[in-house]
């Protein structure tokens, strides 16, 4: 009985944990990386994709400045032998492209 109250408990403490991984993401990857801010702008979320970033989840950016965002995270975030997370999506708020967690079918 101890054993599974324990471990419904460790389960619920995860699941907030995974949950906020991209809380604050955008602002801590553009300030790691030093991106500049008019490659997030946007009018609407077809002007936002979305660049890898060496072993995190991918970042939303500017589609028009999307290989330079690519090539400053490359330089940027430290070297890693894995890719980037495939659990994100991008959008456009407040005229800048944010990275939002991707939706579950």
């Amino acid at each position: 009985m101890k054993s599974t109250l324990s471990l419904v408990f460790l389960a619920a403490l995860l699941q907030p944990a995974a949950a906020h991984h991209l809380e604050d993401y955008d602002a801590r990857i553009r300030a790691e990386a030093h991106l500049p801010g008019e490659w997030f702008a946007c009018k609407s979320a077809d002007d936002c994709t979305l660049v890898s970033v060496p072993c995190r989840s991918d970042l939303a950016v500017s589609a028009a400045h999307r290989e330079a965002a690519r090539d400053a995270l490359v330089e940027g975030i430290p070297f890693c032998l894995g890719s980037s997370l495939n659990d994100t999506e991008a959008a456009c708020e407040k005229r800048q492209c944010v990275t939002l967690p991707a939706k579950k079918d």
